[in-house]
C-alpha cells in the first residue's frame, strides 16, 4: 500500500515536471535560434527603459499596458541585461502557462492523468515557443491561463471564502492580461466571466457570487494601475494613446472592411494551416454534439451529463476566443493558438466520456436527445450554417477542408454512439485515434517552434548566420537570406555589425528604427526616443 502511494506521488510529480521542463526547453531552443527583427525589440527596449528609471506614458509612449515590460525589467534586474535573459523570461512564462494548463485539466478530470499531460505538452509547444522571446500577446495569454486555472480551482472549492478568493485572484490575473495587450485580455473578459456558469458551479446564487468576486478582483487590479497612473505617470496620455488610438485600431481590425459573413466564418475557422483548421472545425462539431446531452431526460445520470456538458462548453468558448483574437491580430496563425491544448484535450475528454457513458446506458436511451424538439432546432441551424459556410468559402480555406473537418467529427461521433456490433470500434481503437490527432497537433507546434517559423518571412530559404563582431550576440544566429521583397529593410549580419559599431562608438547614441532598439540596451545607451517601437 505504501509503495503504491509513493509510486502515485512520484507520477504526479513527474508529469507536471515533464510539462514544465518541456515548455522551458522548446522555448529556449526557439529563442536561441537567433534574433529576428520582427517586433522582437518591443519588450526588450521597454524593459531596458524601465530599468533605467523611465516611466511609461510619461517618458515614452506605448499603445498598450506596461505589464510585459515590467516583467522584463524584473528579469533584467535579476539576471542582467543580455539576450539570454530575454529568452529565459519567455521560457519561465511558457512554463507557467504549461503548468496552468496541466493543473486546469487535472482538476477537470482528477481520475485521469492523460488529459492534464496532453494539455500541458500542447500548451508548451504552442503558447510562447513559436516566438521564443517575450511578446505582448503571449504574456497576456499567460495571465488568461492563470485566470482559467483559478476559476476552475474556485469551482472545486466548497468553502465560500476560499472560493471567492480564487475567483478574485482570477479577476486580478485578467486585469494583468488586459494591461499586457488590450485585445488579448479584453476578448477574454466575457469568456472567463461565463466559465463559472459552464462549470458545475452549483446553485445560481453561487454563480452570482463567483461573478461578483471576479469583478472585484478585476476592479482591484485596474484600480491599482489607475492609482499608479495618477501618482507616477500621466493618465491623459494613457487615455489618448492606449484607449484612444489603440481602441481605434482594434475596432478597425474587427469591423471595418469586413463583411458579416467574414467575421462569422472566422469564428469557426480562424488562421493557420489546413490541418489546424480541419481539427478546429472537427472540435467545434464534436463539442456541439456533446452539448446535446443537456437535453437528455435520463434520471440518476446527472453527474455524467453535467461533466460532458461543461467540458464541451469550455472547449467551444476557447475556440471562439482564439478565432476572435485572430481577427484582431495581424500575426501568423501559429502565434494564435495559445489554448489549442485546452480545446483539443476537452474534445478528447468529451469523446472518452461519451464512450464510457454510452456503455452504461441503452442505445435508444442515449440517443433520446435527438427526439427532442430542442435538438431538432439545433440540428436544423447546424445544417444551415454548414451549407452557408460551404457555399461562401472561409478565409482562403477550401470548402472541401471545411466539409472534411465536420464530416470526420460527425463520423467519429457516430462510431462512438452506434449500437454494439462486431464491427464497432473498441475503446482502445478510439483512444489511438484521439492520440494520433494530439500527436499531430503537438508535432506541428513543435516543428514550427524548433525551426522558428512563427513568421511567414522565415522559411527553409532562410539562412541562420552565426556572425562575429558583436560581443553580446556572439555565436547567436541571425536570420539572413530572406526574400528582399518581403522585408526590404531587414539588414544582413554585416550591416548589423556596422550599426553596432556606430552606436557603440557614439557617446550620446542616436535614434534607431523600432526593430533595432534592443541595441540601446546591449551598448548600455539610454533610449531617449519618445516612442517605443510604434
Amino acid at each position: 500500500m505504501l509503495d503504491e502511494i509513493k509510486r502515485s506521488s512520484a507520477i504526479r510529480f513527474f508529469v507536471p515536471s515533464l510539462c514544465v521542463l518541456w515548455a522551458g526547453w522548446i522555448c529556449y531552443v526557439s529563442g536561441m535560434r537567433g534574433f529576428f527583427a520582427m517586433d522582437q525589440s518591443i519588450v526588450f527596449d521597454g524593459g531596458w527603459r524601465i530599468l533605467q528609471g523611465q516611466i511609461p506614458y510619461k517618458d515614452f509612449l506605448i499603445p498598450f499596458g506596461p505589464i510585459s515590460m515590467w516583467l522584463q525589467a524584473l528579469g533584467f534586474q535579476i539576471l542582467g541585461v543580455n539576450y539570454t535573459t530575454y529568452v529565459l523570461t519567455a521560457c519561465v512564462l511558457n512554463a507557467v502557462g504549461a503548468f496552468m494548463a496541466y493543473a486546469t485539466l487535472r482538476m477537470l478530470a482528477p481520475e485521469k492523468l492523460w488529459p492534464a499531460l496532453t494539455a500541458g505538452l500542447l500548451t508548451g509547444s504552442w503558447l510562447y515557443a513559436p516566438m521564443g522571446t517575450p511578446y505582448l500577446e503571449q504574456t497576456a495569454f499567460v495571465g488568461i491561463w492563470i485566470a482559467i486555472a483559478s476559476v476552475v480551482k474556485g469551482t472545486h472549492t466548497q468553502t465560500p471564502w476560499c472560493r471567492s478568493i480564487w475567483m478574485a485572484g482570477a479577476g486580478l490575473a485578467l486585469s494583468a492580461s488586459l494591461l499586457s495587450k488590450t485585445n488579448a485580455g479584453g476578448l477574454a473578459l466575457p469568456i472567463v466571466f461565463l466559465m463559472p456558469a459552464c462549470l458545475p458551479a452549483g446553485p445560481q446564487r453561487k454563480i452570482i457570487a463567483d461573478g461578483s468576486a471576479l469583478g472585484l478582483g478585476l476592479t482591484a487590479g485596474l484600480a491599482m494601475f489607475a492609482a499608479w497612473l495618477w501618482t507616477q505617470s500621466d493618465p491623459s496620455v494613457f487615455q489618448r494613446i492606449v484607449l484612444g488610438a489603440g481602441g481605434h485600431e482594434g475596432r478597425k481590425r474587427l469591423f471595418e472592411n469586413k463583411e458579416f459573413h467574414f467575421v462569422l466564418c472566422s469564428l469557426f475557422t480562424g488562421k493557420g494551416n489546413d490541418l489546424i483548421r480541419i481539427v478546429i472545425v472537427g472540435c467545434y462539431v464534436f463539442l456541439a454534439l456533446g452539448i446535446a446531452l443537456v437535453f437528455n431526460p435520463s434520471q440518476g445520470r446527472q453527474h455524467e451529463i453535467s461533466r460532458i456538458r461543461s467540458t464541451s462548453f469550455l472547449g467551444i468558448l476557447w475556440i471562439a476566443y482564439e478565432q476572435l483574437f485572430g481577427i484582431t491580430s495581424n500575426n501568423n496563425g501559429i502565434n494564435e493558438q495559445p489554448f489549442i491544448g485546452m480545446v483539443l484535450t476537452c474534445t478528447l475528454l468529451v469523446a472518452s466520456e461519451l464512450a464510457t457513458f454510452r456503455r452504461k446506458i441503452g442505445f435508444y436511451e442515449f440517443l433520446e436527445p435527438f427526439r427532442q424538439k430542442s435538438w431538432k432546432l439545433i440540428l436544423t441551424v447546424t445544417m444551415l450554417l454548414t451549407s452557408f459556410f460551404y457555399f461562401k468559402g472561409i478565409r482562403g480555406m477550401g470548402n472541401f477542408d471545411f466539409a472534411l473537418g465536420a464530416g470526420l467529427a460527425s463520423g467519429l461521433f457516430l462510431l462512438i454512439t452506434r449500437s454494439p456490433s462486431p464491427g464497432s470500434p473498441s475503446p482502445r481503437r478510439l483512444a489511438w485515434m484521439g492520440a494520433g490527432v494530439a500527436v499531430l497537433i503537438f508535432a506541428i507546434g513543435t516543428w514550427g517552434s524548433y525551426f522558428r517559423q512563427a513568421q511567414d518571412f522565415f522559411n527553409f530559404h532562410t539562412r541562420y548566420v552565426r556572425g562575429e563582431g558583436i560581443p553580446k550576440l556572439q555565436g547567436l544566429a541571425w536570420a539572413d537570406g530572406v526574400n528582399p521583397d518581403a522585408l526590404r529593410m531587414y539588414p544582413t549580419w554585416a550591416e548589423m555589425v556596422e550599426i553596432w559599431e556606430l552606436l557603440d562608438k557614439s557617446p550620446g547614441g542616436f535614434h534607431l528604427l523600432g526593430n533595432y532598439t534592443f541595441l540601446y540596451a546591449l551598448t548600455e545607451h539610454p533610449n531617449v526616443g519618445p516612442i517605443s517601437y510604434f
